[in-house]
Protein backbone atom coordinates (compact mmCIF):
# COMPACT_ATOMS: atom_id res chain seq x y z
CA UNK A 1 0.00 0.00 0.00
CA UNK A 2 1.56 3.19 -0.84
CA UNK A 3 0.00 6.68 -0.07
CA UNK A 4 1.53 9.81 -1.26
CA UNK A 5 0.94 13.24 -2.62
CA UNK A 6 2.90 16.41 -3.92
CA UNK A 7 2.29 19.58 -1.24
CA UNK A 8 2.22 23.34 -3.10
CA UNK A 9 0.07 24.55 -0.63
CA UNK A 10 -0.82 24.76 3.53
CA UNK A 11 -3.43 22.34 4.41
CA UNK A 12 -2.81 19.32 2.42
CA UNK A 13 -2.70 15.78 3.09
CA UNK A 14 -3.30 12.00 1.99
CA UNK A 15 -5.96 10.38 1.95
CA UNK A 16 -6.59 8.60 5.52
CA UNK A 17 -5.56 5.27 5.38
CA UNK A 18 -5.92 2.21 7.76
CA UNK A 19 -3.12 0.55 9.36
CA UNK A 20 -2.84 -2.63 11.41
CA UNK A 21 -1.54 -3.05 14.33
CA UNK A 22 2.17 -4.48 14.29
CA UNK A 23 3.10 -2.98 10.49
CA UNK A 24 6.02 -1.46 9.55
CA UNK A 25 4.94 2.12 7.74
CA UNK A 26 7.99 3.50 5.71
CA UNK A 27 7.97 7.82 6.04
CA UNK A 28 10.00 9.69 3.26
CA UNK A 29 9.77 13.19 2.77
CA UNK A 30 11.76 15.75 0.45
CA UNK A 31 11.55 18.97 -0.43
CA UNK A 32 11.56 20.55 2.86
CA UNK A 33 13.30 24.36 3.09
CA UNK A 34 10.76 26.58 4.91
CA UNK A 35 7.62 23.60 5.52
CA UNK A 36 6.70 21.73 8.39
CA UNK A 37 5.02 18.21 7.47
CA UNK A 38 2.69 16.60 10.52
CA UNK A 39 2.04 12.72 10.59
CA UNK A 40 -1.53 12.38 12.26
CA UNK A 41 -3.39 9.50 13.64
CA UNK A 42 -7.32 8.87 14.91
CA UNK A 43 -8.47 5.93 15.70
CA UNK A 44 -12.53 5.84 14.11
CA UNK A 45 -12.60 6.63 10.35
CA UNK A 46 -15.24 9.26 10.93
CA UNK A 47 -15.73 11.62 14.10
CA UNK A 48 -12.71 11.01 15.64
CA UNK A 49 -10.43 13.37 17.33
CA UNK A 50 -7.01 13.68 15.30
CA UNK A 51 -3.76 13.34 17.33
CA UNK A 52 -0.28 15.08 15.59
CA UNK A 53 2.04 12.07 15.94
CA UNK A 54 5.00 13.66 14.89
CA UNK A 55 6.81 16.86 12.67
CA UNK A 56 9.34 17.76 10.59
CA UNK A 57 11.36 20.44 9.19
CA UNK A 58 13.32 18.31 7.51
CA UNK A 59 14.12 15.88 4.53
CA UNK A 60 13.75 12.62 6.03
CA UNK A 61 13.66 8.81 5.38
CA UNK A 62 12.37 7.00 8.68
CA UNK A 63 9.78 4.59 9.73
CA UNK A 64 7.99 3.59 12.84
CA UNK A 65 5.44 0.61 13.95
CA UNK A 66 1.51 0.85 14.16
CA UNK A 67 1.22 0.03 18.05
CA UNK A 68 -2.42 -0.38 17.45
CA UNK A 69 -5.18 -0.28 14.53
CA UNK A 70 -5.87 3.46 13.06
CA UNK A 71 -5.78 5.65 10.58
CA UNK A 72 -2.86 7.60 9.33
CA UNK A 73 -1.83 10.52 7.41
CA UNK A 74 0.80 12.72 6.28
CA UNK A 75 0.61 16.37 5.26
CA UNK A 76 1.07 20.35 5.88
CA UNK A 77 -1.47 21.79 8.76
CA UNK A 78 -2.82 25.13 8.22
CA UNK A 79 0.19 27.86 8.92
CA UNK A 80 2.66 24.74 8.31
CA UNK A 81 3.68 25.86 4.49
CA UNK A 82 6.58 28.00 4.15
CA UNK A 83 6.10 29.62 0.23
CA UNK A 84 7.97 28.28 -2.54
CA UNK A 85 7.99 24.83 -1.40
CA UNK A 86 7.47 21.28 -3.24
CA UNK A 87 6.99 18.80 -0.56
CA UNK A 88 6.39 14.81 -1.38
CA UNK A 89 5.50 13.10 1.27
CA UNK A 90 4.88 9.27 0.84
CA UNK A 91 3.80 6.32 3.57
CA UNK A 92 3.46 2.78 2.52
CA UNK A 93 3.75 -0.52 4.22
Amino acid sequence: MLLEKTITAQNTFTDWKLFSAYQTVDISISGLSATTVTLQRKFKKYGADVLDVETWTADEETYFTVPSDAYYRVGVKTGGYGGGDTVKVKLSI
